[in-house]
Formats: structure tokens, C-alpha cells, sequence
């Protein structure tokens, strides 16, 4: 506080010693520059430029809008830069309002359908209700397809048929008109993204039946059968991850040549999965059953006595005579079965397919690349301004094209029926032209841009400081009188001086002011021009010891 007093005390008296014009203008430069303070700070917080709406990037199809709406409002002081807006920091609100009022703000995805939902009543149908979804839902999708590359504009219609009957079944239809870019056709592969992305958002509907209608032919887009075109998709796709992959590995491999170019092609096996049986049989044959079954079979008969006429004539018999023994055939039959097998190995091997087949490496060096090894091969001492010759360079070109090719072969697979596997690598020079220096901008053009968008600081901070020269130069042409002399004049004395007296002050302070004189000749024109103030002051002085 004493510190702040005596600040306080000090400035007190130095505004007390100047003159009533000087005190007036002192004042007027202390508004002035808390003015310009005031408005420098606030220019500060909302001037310069930025971009619009925290430096959103906007669509090129929604800048003409945008510029329409500016221009409705008379508003030409905005830049832009690539897609985004640069405006003065302190007019982003009217810009903003200018696009609210012109309808010409950036679209925000899925906007419809909130406010669609948030505008409902509890007192809404469900018919109206599920109408309106409908609508924000066919403006959504309009809006998303406009967005993609190569569709101008587009329009998505759908419906939903209950039919009747005991199933009760919704049948959804839906269409889409595309108006193209620049009246260009429309690839396959946008048409069947438009197909799906509208099936999966509506629901209920197969992709092929999602109508696409071109609206500057007229003509539809028919469906085509997208099994060929994924597998073709997911071969492709396999292709070049292979080709990335053994160009990435070449690139490492090569990583000491700086600049150096790498392509790589891959040739697939088209077939996709492959199993093979082989059988291999065993001359030697193997018994796995044997079966044998033995069958005895006997047989007997009477005699049938003497054969002829003599024997069979109508001759007596006696009855009791008996024949001889009868004979007896006795009969086995032996039967063996017996079951072999040969002997074989089965093996079984299963091969996935799409692998590399061939796999072709071309690679690139800079020339400047031998240059500099015949740099680093020369003497560190060793001063040559002529430099290489070609035949230095045509030497080692030679050889380090050799080193690479052989290097890079020792990373690729190998390729069956390829007798020279060199003609997989195709290693090659070129010329690397120096790139063109980026254009810069001159320190006069940066100073007038920066003038620009900063004169009004620069003008207030110059407006400042001038103030506070002036200022300064005030203060000091005022002599500072004692404290001690301020103190001890009564102010009866201060309010009896005549106006002479205060001329005479004035003209002695000036004089003062001008020529620097000593203390001792100061109080010796003092005392001859007005003693009794030379005596008080002396008084005070003796009275007051420094």
C-alpha cells in the first residue's frame, strides 16, 4: 500500500505542476488511448477473418446456394478457400443468418426424419403418421444418393401394398430416377450400391428389384447377376493385395537406394480348390477270410436179379428166395472260400486355390544413386572437380544392377518351367529430374496481406502509441516541485497569488524546462526575480533536512 500511496502521491503532484492546457490535453490523450484500448481488445476477440462455421468443409454443390444467399444480403466480403469460407470474425452471425434466411445452410443428414418425428402428436394417426415417415424417409435417400459420385440429383419413390387373403402379405416396390453428372452414364458398380443401399434401408425388398432409371435417357438399369461380378471383385482384390505385398517386401529389401521405383504383378492360379487321391496297390496280396465246408453224402439200392429173357420169362418163382446184398455209394464234397485284398496307400492332398502363380518385379534406380556410390568410394582427401566419367558410371551401373536383380530374385517364389528366373526382374534406370521449387510468395505481397487484415490493430496500436509520446513529452517539459515545498505552502498562501506571480512561474518554469542550468545559479536568478519565494524554500530546505 505504501508503494501504491506513494505512486499515487507522485502522479498527484506531477498532474498539480502542469499548466491547465497541458492538464486538459493529458486528459484527452488518456481517453484516447483507453479507447483505442478498449476497441483494440474488442477488435482482437471478434475481428480479423475465420472460417465459416468452425471451418467446415462444405460441398461443391451447395457453395451456389450459399453464394446466393450472400449476395442477397449484401454480403461480398468472404473468400473462398477450396470448400471451406473465409469470413471477417466479427460478421459470422449475419453470414449464418444469411444462410438460415436463404435456406442455403449445409445439409445435415437424418434432419428430416427428427424433425419429422419431433413434429408429431399424440393426437396423429397412425396412418398420417407412418405417411409422413415415409415421405422423410423417400427425402433422405434422395438426398444421400445426390451425394455420390457421378449422380447430379436423384429422387427415391417406394410403397407398401397389404394384401389380403389368410397369409396377408406386404409386397414393397421401389424406384429410383437419376439424373448423371454431365450426362454421363452411370457405372455398374454405383447402380448396384444405389440397389442396396436402398433395399437395406427400406427393408422388405430384394436389391434386383429396386428399380434405377436414368433421367436424361430415360433408360433403366437392368440387373445383372452379381455372383460373377463379386467373384471377379474378390480376385481382383486379391491381386493387388498379393502385388502390395511382395511390393512392399521388395521396397524393403531395397531400402538403401534412396528414390528407388517398385511395381510388382502377380498372376493367379485360377483354380480355387484343388484335392487329389492318390492310390498306390501292393503286388503282395493279403488273406482276410478263409471259409472251407466238407459234404458226405451215402447212397444204397436192391438187387434187380439176372438180367434177359430167361430171367424175366412167365416162369415159377419160389418167394422165399432172397437176392444178394444190395450196393452202397458213398459221396463228400469239400468246398473252400477264401477272401483277399490287395494291399494299397491312400494320399490324400488338399491345395487351396487363387495363390500366386508368377509372380514379375520391375524396379527403378535413380541415377543419381551411382553417382553418389562413386562419391563415397573416393578418398576423403582426394579432390577431383571433373568428377566421374561414364565409363566410371557406366561400371557401376553395371554392377549394382546385377546386385539388385539377384537380390530381389532371392525374395520372390519360385516359378516352375521358368528356366531363366532373371526374366522375372526387370531392373532399370532413370534420370530424376530435380523437382521445380515451390512458388513463394514475396515479403511485399505477405505485407500487404497482412496489412490487409490487420490495419485497423497496426492503425490502433501506431494511434497509441503517438498517444503516449505526447503524453510523455508533457510530462517531462513540467518541472516536478518538492513534496516538502507542496506540504509547507498553506493553501491561503497558494489562493493569494496574484496573476502576475503565476505568469512569472510559468515564464520560470519554461526556462527551466529549456536551458539546464546548476542548482546554484537557479537560486540566484530566483532570488533576483522573486526573494520571498528564494526565502521560503530555503526555510524549508533548512528546516527539512534531505
Amino acid at each position: 500500500m505504501d508503494l501504491i500511496n506513494k505512486t499515487w502521491e507522485q502522479l498527484k503532484d506531477v498532474f498539480l505542476s502542469l499548466t491547465p492546457g497541458t492538464r486538459v490535453t493529458t486528459v484527452l490523450l488518456l481517453i484516447v488511448i483507453l479507447v483505442s484500448l478498449g476497441y483494440l481488445f474488442s477488435y482482437s476477440g471478434s475481428g480479423g477473418s475465420a472460417y465459416l462455421m468452425n471451418g467446415a468443409y462444405f460441398s461443391p454443390t451447395d457453395l451456389p446456394a450459399m453464394e446466393a444467399a450472400f449476395a442477397a444480403k449484401g454480403l461480398n466480403d468472404y473468400r473462398i478457400e477450396g470448400t471451406r469460407i473465409r469470413v471477417p470474425a466479427g460478421k459470422q452471425d449475419k453470414y449464418v443468418a444469411a444462410l438460415a434466411e436463404g435456406n442455403a445452410l449445409p445439409y445435415n443428414y437424418l434432419d428430416i426424419l427428427e424433425k419429422t418425428i419431433n413434429e408429431s402428436s399424440a393426437f396423429e394417426s397412425r396412418y398420417k403418421l407412418e405417411e409422413r415417415t415415409k415421405i422423410a424417409l423417400q427425402k433422405e435417400l434422395s438426398r444421400v444418393i445426390s451425394q455420390m459420385a457421378g449422380v447430379q440429383n436423384a429422387v427415391v419413390m417406394f410403397s407398401r401394398i397389404n394384401q389380403g387373403g389368410l397369409r396377408r402379405e406386404t409386397v414393397t416396390t421401389a424406384s429410383v430416377a437419376i439424373k448423371p453428372t454431365g450426362g454421363q452414364e452411370l457405372s455398374e458398380q454405383v447402380v448396384r450400391s444405389i440397389r442396396y443401399y436402398v433395399a437395406k434401408s427400406i427393408g422388405g425388398i430384394k436389391p434386383e428389384e429396386v428399380v434405377v432409371t436414368n433421367m436424361d435417357t430415360g433408360a433403366n438399369y437392368y440387373v445383372t447377376n452379381d455372383e460373377p461380378l463379386q467373384a471377379a471383385e474378390g480376385t481382383y482384390a486379391l491381386k493387388r493385395s498379393w502385388e502390395t505385398y511382395f511390393a512392399e517386401k521388395v521396397r524393403t529389401a531395397l531400402g538403401y537406394v534412396p528414390g528407388v521405383l517398385v511395381s510388382c504383378n502377380v498372376e493367379l492360379d485360377p483354380t480355387k480348390y484343388q484335392r487329389q487321391e492318390q492310390v498306390k496297390l501292393d503286388p503282395k496280396a493279403v488273406t482276410l477270410d478263409v471259409t472251407e465246408t466238407t459234404k458226405t453224402r451215402q447212397a444204397s439200392g436192391d438187387s434187380g436179379g439176372r438180367v434177359g429173357y430167361v430171367a424175366q420169362g412167365n416162369t415159377p418163382r419160389s418167394l422165399n428166395s432172397s437176392g444178394g446184398g444190395s450196393p452202397t455209394e458213398t459221396e463228400e464234397e469239400t468246398q473252400r472260400t477264401e477272401k483277399n485284398s490287395v494291399g494299397q496307400t491312400v494320399i490324400q492332398q488338399e491345395t487351396a486355390g487363387l495363390l500366386p502363380k508368377r509372380v514379375t518385379v520391375s524396379v527403378a534406380i535413380p541415377t543419381s544413386y551411382f553417382r553418389r556410390i562413386w562419391e563415397q568410394s573416393q578418398p576423403t582427401q582426394a579432390n577431383n572437380p571433373q568428377g566421374p566419367t561414364q565409363q566410371d558410371l557406366d561400371k557401376i551401373r553395371n554392377d549394382e544392377l546385377t546386385k539388385i536383380r539377384n537380390h530381389v530374385l532371392a525374395i520372390l517364389p519360385a516359378v516352375e518351367n521358368v528356366q531363366d528366373p532373371g526374366q522375372l526382374v526387370t531392373v532399370t534406370d532413370f534420370v530424376d529430374m530435380p523437382l521445380p521449387a515451390p512458388e513463394t510468395v514475396s515479403f511485399v505481397e505477405q505485407s500487404f496481406e497482412f496489412l490487409r487484415y490487420y490495419w485497423p490493430t497496426l492503425g490502433l496500436m501506431g494511434l497509441v502509441a503517438f498517444s503516449l509520446i505526447v503524453l510523455r513529452s508533457a510530462v517531462r517539459a513540467a518541472p516536478i516541485g518538492s513534496p516538502a515545498t507542496a506540504a509547507t505552502m498553506a493553501p491561503t498562501e497558494v489562493a493569494s497569488e496574484t496573476k502576475e506571480e503565476q505568469q512569472k512561474q510559468e515564464k520560470k518554469k519554461w526556462r527551466t524546462a529549456e536551458t539546464a542550468k546548476s542548482l546554484r545559479d537557479e537560486i540566484a536568478e530566483l532570488v533576483a526575480e522573486d526573494p520571498e519565494t528564494a526565502a521560503n524554500i530555503l526555510k524549508t530546505w533548512i528546516g527539512n533536512p534531505i
